[in-house]
């Protein structure tokens, strides 16, 4: 009996073994810190995976990461206004604002999965990769290393950036869409690598913005209120567009003149008449390349005179209630712009004498654009 009752511990304790084995182990939390607890100013130093709280409003001088994973969440707003050279792990940010006071680099891995990142003026982060999953993302640039494997991936969220992506991977989830530049292809938003090219298409851009792809307004189509104007020799016209629908997100228009000579277009639509004759204007969406056409007849003056100033008032009224027009070969000049109106009273002689200035170069101008 003895042995048999040995033999059953054993293989229970066998059995307790097995159980323990195979039992998972249960992973360290990770220490809590919250940013109320932190003196302002303060150099955080993180010596393991660790949760920051955002629980309050602070500025820290930076926050060294060390080859650990740091998660930040919370509502409050942290200003980060230094930068550890040469730091290295993982930074998760869940809610929250971080605001950069400098550019920050480092052999980060950066994941957004919602709060913001304002990076001001000339301020961008350099880390190793970069996922955007969520959130809200201003400011100058953000940028990865050159690796062949360091990439931004861009899956969900706000990214509204005032110059460019710099990565050699730069991966837009088809859920996403590049509102600026319009629907341009990822290799079109990065920083090209040679620096001519670099120089060449910077002038041309003017930063990036993409979007949820069900946060956009397409547009559908475009009109004029009317389908022809006339306008007199030398006047002019602010030409409106009808966008549909009227909230589209893209109203960037691109104007043009089937004859310039009669009627130009300038690049916010605003028509100058210069010849009698008559000149289609087309307006032309960015988005969808929807058109919409309008005639502008240019009304022949005949021949009109030369220069005429027309000085009217009513009777019994003081010199200076005077009404005075001026016109030039039809072309009706405004006071103020085109010339100066100087009343002189002499106290003396009770006359009044009423100067025309600038008349001369007005009308050296308007002969030049006949």
């Amino acid at each position: 009996m003895k042995k048999s009752h040995s033999l059953f511990i054993c293989f229970a304790l066998f059995l307790l073994s097995l159980v323990l084995c195979c039992k998972p182990i249960k992973a360290a939390e990770p220490t809590v810190i919250n940013l109320s607890e932190l003196n302002e100013g303060e150099k955080l130093e993180i010596k393991e995976d660790s949760v920051l709280n955002l629980d309050t409003d602070k500025s820290l001088f930076y926050i060294g990461i060390n080859g650990h994973e740091l998660t930040i969440s919370g509502n409050g707003t942290l200003e980060l206004r230094g930068v550890k050279l040469f730091d290295s792990g993982k930074m998760i940010l869940n809610s929250g604002t971080i605001k950069y006071s400098s550019s920050v680099a480092g052999d980060i891995n950066l994941e957004v999965n919602g709060g913001s990142i304002i990076l001001p003026e000339n301020i961008g982060i350099y880390y190793k990769n970069i996922t955007i999953n969520g959130g809200y993302i201003s400011g100058h640039h953000i940028s990865t290393h050159f690796d062949s494997d360091s990439s931004i991936r861009i899956n969900g969220g706000h990214l509204e950036l005032k110059d460019y992506i710099d990565s050699p991977n730069l991966y837009i989830d088809d859920n996403m869409f590049v509102v600026e530049p319009w629907n341009k292809a990822p290799e079109q938003l990065r920083y090209p690598l040679d620096n001519s090219l670099y120089m060449e298409i910077r002038a041309e851009m003017h930063g990036v913005k993409l979007i949820p792809k069900s946060e956009v307004k397409f547009l559908s189509g475009i009109s004029f209120s009317e389908n022809s104007f006339t306008l007199n020799q030398y006047e002019h016209k602010q030409l409106a567009v009808n966008f549909f629908p009227e909230n589209a997100s893209n109203k960037n228009i691109t104007w043009s003149s089937s004859d310039s000579a009669v009627a130009l277009v300038h690049p916010d639509g605003f028509v100058s008449a210069f010849k009698p004759g008559s000149a289609v204007i087309t307006a032309t969406s960015e988005d969808g390349a929807f058109t919409a056409s309008c005639e502008i007849i240019v009304s022949d003056p005949g021949s009109p005179d030369g220069l005429v100033i027309e000085v009217s008032s009513l009777l019994n009224t003081q010199p200076n209630q005077t009404d005075i027009n001026v016109t030039y070969k039809g072309y009706k000049l405004k006071a103020g712009i085109d010339f100066v109106i100087k009343i002189e009273n002499d106290e003396n002689t009770g006359l009044s004498t009423t100067k025309i200035i600038g008349l001369d170069e007005c009308v050296h101008n308007i002969d030049k654009i006949r």
